[in-house]
């Protein structure tokens, strides 16, 4: 992994280059080809800049809502993806015909 990379200031960053950064760490760890510890560091930062991009999204609508109320009320929610279980890539899978059967 990169030190730019690891780097936690993400102050600078627009919706855009954290969007794609994101989506850049995600294909790397869907790929499954990188050592844990470097999957632990880009899932942090990959965290970070879901958390980023929805506090970009929140203060864009609130932006709008204060220039137009009209166009904000209008205007669909978007928000990045819950943390669900059912959508986590690295939450263990379940299923009822699984559930009853030893675990090897």
């Amino acid at each position: 992994m990169t030190d730019a990379a690891k780097t936690d200031d993400l102050s600078g960053l627009t919706y855009e280059q954290a969007e794609s950064q994101l989506s850049e760490l995600i294909v790397k760890l869907e790929a499954g080809d990188v050592p844990l510890e470097d999957s632990l560091d880009m899932y942090e930062r990959a965290q970070k800049l879901r958390n980023l991009c929805q506090a970009k999204l929140t203060d864009a609508k609130e932006r709008l809502k204060s220039v137009d109320p009209a166009a904000a009320a209008a205007a669909p929610d978007i928000e990045v993806a819950d943390d669900d279980a059912a959508d986590d890539p690295w939450a263990p899978e379940t299923t009822s015909a699984l559930a009853d059967e030893p675990p090897f």
